[in-house]
């Protein structure tokens, strides 16, 4: 009897949770609870920024590549099966207004298509969608009369707002041109332009494009081009 006096004494004197202190542990688990989410959050938005930057970097990466060796394989000029020169926006209607574009021969051997896999070719332009995009077409000496030219289209970036294409011209190149325009062109400059009665590659080409509100600039030398430097 005795034994289960005490245990019934201890029964009544057990403490039990107040009402306020159930309230201050159901706040203290609201503010840690809120903290752990405000950071999930903060490291989400983190994790999507750096996925979107690596995504964005990837692309400028590709385009570099793809240009840089696109320009190695340029074809010099003639004239008559292979050129390089910027025709005007009124030549053909594909571009988008106020964008460059340029016509060129190039070594294609970058498609499983073997009427396109030889000297070619090629058409850089921006479309209406501001996409930059590269068109193939065989050679103009390949063309038929009553068929169209077999080609191929290349989307290298998209949401592309500007493009300007810069030619370098050295100090001693001998472009066909009349001697008032050689003599405007004694020293090594960059030109807009590149005429077709040139008849030969630049020393080097400039790329200046916006894509996505964001200025990209690329310089690559030709290593086909015919350049004399001074001594």
């Amino acid at each position: 009897m005795e034994a289960l006096k005490k245990r019934t004494m201890k029964k009544r004197h057990k403490r039990t949770f107040t009402l306020i202190e159930v309230i201050v542990a159901l706040i203290l688990a609201t503010i840690i609870m809120s903290t752990l989410l405000f950071y999930y959050f903060q490291m989400s938005q983190i994790s999507a920024l750096n996925e979107n930057l690596s995504v964005k970097t990837f692309k400028l990466r590709f385009l570099q590549n793809r240009l840089s060796d696109l320009t190695l394989r340029f074809v010099s000029p003639d004239n008559k099966k292979r050129f390089f020169f910027t025709p005007t926006q009124a030549q053909l209607n594909l571009f988008l207004p106020g964008t460059a574009n340029l016509i060129f021969s190039y070594q294609n051997d970058t498609t499983a298509d073997l009427a396109l896999n030889d000297v070619v070719l090629g058409l850089l332009y921006v479309d209406p969608e501001k996409k930059l995009t590269l068109m193939t077409w065989q050679e103009r000496s390949e063309w038929k009369e009553d068929s169209f030219p077999r080609f191929h289209r290349e989307i290298l970036a998209e949401g592309v707002q500007e493009l300007s294409i810069e030619f370098f011209v050295n100090s001693k190149t001998d472009v066909q041109q009349n001697d008032v325009q050689r003599d405007e062109l004694r020293l090594p400059k960059w030109l807009n332009q590149w005429r077709k009665d040139f008849q030969e590659l630049p020393a080097m080409i400039r790329f200046k494009m916006t894509i996505d509100h964001q200025p990209v600039i690329y310089t690559f030398p030709l290593p086909h081009a015919r350049v004399v430097y001074n001594t």
